[in-house]
């Protein structure tokens, strides 16, 4: 038995549920390897686990479900009346990311189940990571960093736009499809960084301008994440630069805190802190969790109830938005370990000046 596999059925022992019915595509990677377009996988105390998909994947799912102590299930034209068949109880939770349409699905399909929505089961359980799979965390990680030595200083230039450099780190980042691209990375020139979410746009680089580039790569299914700033010119404006390092101070003083047992709205509170009055321009959380999901659990804000725990992977980003003239955002990817952080974004965090 795979131990993620051991990790639900420890967690249905202590509840009032014959099973989990687990539909969405993360959850079922994690539990099965999966990763084809729709799979389905039940998790029961009594009776057999299975995996479910349809007749496009069957040989990979059956390979899989070898390998992972699950029965292979086809989704046809008999699969109801198969399925109904394999429940060892009455009472299944279910993600309640389901959508209604599929939840009246289910309960027309099995209308003897009493299926229980579940707030962030598996989530929670993925939050503490194995060593695999930190080491592919690390991977897409360590691919992006070397990546950051040369791209920037060939790429940056007057009059190229935030969309042409974009594309082309799209294109770096996947290597010929070695990789993937986490989410939809951020290139932003002047005042567009003091948009937290920038969406690219045909805004051409002018000399003496701060650029913010946030971006991650994905291997083996594994994300990462780190932000970065550039400045393109001989003249760094000094208010950029003053700011720039208030942030950075709070950012590394955050990092400090980083450890297990701590409470992730304290590690916030410790940012925030040294921001002082500059804190009203911090206008989201300090972090997140990375791992098969850019964000997952837990949260690093001033309203989280999350604890650390050990080889849980987060961000530490804090950033100043000033609407008009600029916005600076500081972001590493961490490992939670015994004796407090593992950083694995290796790229300077210093101002990095390009003139051209």
């Amino acid at each position: 038995m795979s131990n993620n596999l051991k990790k639900l059925q420890d967690w249905l022992e202590g509840k009032r549920l014959s099973g989990f019915w687990v539909t969405k595509p993360e959850n079922v990677y994690w539990l099965t390897e999966f990763r084809g377009s729709f799979g389905i996988v039940l998790v029961q105390k009594k009776g057999r686990n299975l995996l479910i998909t349809d007749s496009r994947y069957k040989s990979i799912a059956e390979k899989l479900c070898k390998e992972k102590n699950f029965d292979f299930f086809l989704y046809d034209k008999d699969f109801t009346a198969q399925v109904k068949k394999e429940f060892a109880g009455s009472a299944y939770g279910i993600e309640d990311s389901l959508t209604v349409a599929r939840l009246q699905g289910l309960q027309k399909a099995f209308p003897r189940i009493n299926w229980k929505p579940q707030s962030g089961v598996l989530e929670k359980l993925r939050k503490e990571k194995t060593e695999d799979e930190i080491q592919k965390i690390k991977t897409a990680q360590a691919h992006v960093d070397e990546i950051f030595k040369t791209f920037f200083h060939q790429n940056l230039k007057a009059g190229v736009t935030e969309k042409e450099v974009a594309y082309k780190l799209r294109q770096a980042i996947e290597d010929g499809g070695k990789y993937d691209h986490a989410f939809d990375l951020i290139v932003a020139f002047g005042a567009n960084s003091a948009v937290p979410h920038h969406q690219n746009s045909d805004a051409k680089l002018k000399k003496n301008q701060n650029i913010l580039v946030d971006c991650g790569a994905k291997f083996a299914g594994y994300c990462s994440d780190m932000t970065r700033n550039f400045w393109f010119g001989d003249t760094v404006d000094p208010e950029y630069q003053e700011k720039y390092n208030l942030l950075l101070w709070a950012q590394e003083a955050s990092l400090d805190e980083i450890e297990p047992g701590a409470k992730t709205k304290a590690v916030d509170a410790v940012c925030r802190k040294i921001l002082g009055t500059e804190t009203k321009y911090f206008t989201h959380s300090l972090g997140h969790g990375v791992g098969l999901e850019i964000h997952e659990m837990p949260n690093l804000s001033p309203r989280s109830k999350d604890t650390l725990g050990v080889d849980e992977v987060v961000t530490t980003e804090p950033g100043l938005y000033y609407e008009g003239k600029f916005g600076i955002r500081i972001e590493d990817l961490v490992v939670v370990r015994e004796d407090g952080a593992e950083i694995l974004s290796k790229t300077s965090k210093e101002l990095i000046t390009i003139s051209k």
